[in-house]
């Protein structure tokens, strides 16, 4: 039991370090020791709901965070995670407001500024979402959500030339046929071990998150270099054919101070992470932008023969432009398509717009999909 206001900060400070190092449980029990004694503390409130959130219970975050609305109205934190809860249950312009006013009391966390920006797109607020990305950008932050939220305001005002400078896939979109690894005789050898080595990996799953994954079916791997994961000799080959081609690709580029993919360059050494998806016909990966990369990538080891280059109607295809995460088009979207092959690299930056149409067929088309930070 809490039995005064020095045991109440211990106890939140305590709160506070276990959360950040992932005690959760420890930091849930004791912002709820708190409110047992406090029970309009508007932060424990909204610390609270942020845990709840976690474990996927966003009815009792809505409730908690309308708690320390209520408990304190002047406390801007709570009104903008709400809003985040809101716009991802559809609540749009509810959400759009309590930004406005959670802004107005505070500045706001990047992450903030670029859902906020998204929600103005979905409300066709084009010129109110280019000033938060100009906002966001002020920051200093890095954001490929925002870059793309940017692009997709400027072309629906019809600023084209600006537009087309983030977005024009046509001079975004890299292909690549790289050559067999060292130690594979050729291409198609490394194809097919690479694909038993996505079939045995230990992560391979068919459940997943979809608000946290783009695909609509079939099966995925998480990071194929993360920590504690066995990394065999044909995913590390792997990483050094992507490491060669980002470094050729990033060769190529122009460099433009302040533009978010040629004013940057890749970490040295590279950040990679990459992952398999295994996907049957009628399985899709919905639009979607790659945030916590530069440039990303995807590498074809196997298309079913459904697949075709010449298909007029590109099932199973590659494409980009058109906008995701709910954002509507307006103008119609400068889009392209691209015929996946067996041996085929595209690279493109992480704030561009992608998709992939569904094909007929039980055969799996197999990818393997990377960021470079």
């Amino acid at each position: 039991m809490i039995r005064s206001t020095a045991e109440l900060n211990t106890r939140w400070q305590a709160a506070l370090a276990a959360e950040k190092q992932g005690d959760f449980r420890f930091a849930e029990a004791s912002y709820r020791a708190i409110l047992q004694v406090a029970p309009k503390h508007p932060a424990a409130l909204r610390r609270l709901a942020g845990i709840g959130r976690r474990y996927g219970d966003q009815q009792a975050a809505r409730t908690l965070l309308e708690r320390a609305i209520n408990a304190d109205a002047s406390y801007g934190p709570a009104r903008l995670d709400l809003a985040d809860i809101l716009q991802s249950d559809g609540e749009i312009n509810r959400a759009a407001g309590l930004y406005a006013e959670g802004l107005a009391l505070g500045p706001g966390a990047p992450p903030q500024l670029s859902n906020y920006a998204a929600c103005l797109l979905k409300l066709g607020r084009f010129s109110d979402a280019l000033k938060l990305t100009d906002q966001h950008m002020a920051t200093g932050a890095l954001s490929a959500n925002v870059a793309a939220y940017r692009a997709q305001a400027l072309w629906e005002l019809g600023e084209d030339d600006q537009a087309l400078a983030l977005l024009d896939p046509g001079q975004f979109v890299f292909t690549r046929k790289p050559s067999a690894p060292n130690g594979y005789a050729s291409i198609q050898a490394f194809n097919q071990d690479l694909v038993a080595a996505f079939e045995a990996h230990p992560t391979l799953t068919e459940t997943w998150d979809p608000a946290q994954r783009a695909a609509r079916g079939g099966r995925v791997t998480e990071n194929l270099l993360g920590e504690g994961v066995p990394v065999p000799p044909v995913i590390e080959a792997f990483r050094a054919l992507i490491t060669e081609a980002v470094s050729q690709i990033s060769a190529e580029l122009a460099t433009v101070s302040g533009h978010p993919f040629l004013g940057r360059r890749a970490k040295s050494p590279l950040e990679i992470i990459t992952w398999a998806n295994l996907m049957p016909g009628q399985g899709v990966q919905a639009a979607h932008i790659h945030n916590l990369g530069w440039m990303s990538g995807v590498y074809y080891p196997k298309v079913p023969a459904t697949v075709s280059i010449g298909d007029a109607d590109h099932a199973g295809w590659l494409g980009f432009g058109k906008p995701g995460y709910g954002i509507p088009s307006v103008r119609p979207p400068l889009t392209r398509f691209l015929a996946p092959e067996a041996g085929l690299l595209v690279c493109f930056p992480s704030y561009l717009w992608h998709w992939t149409e569904p094909f007929q067929g039980d055969e799996e088309r197999v990818s393997v999909a990377f960021d470079v930070a």
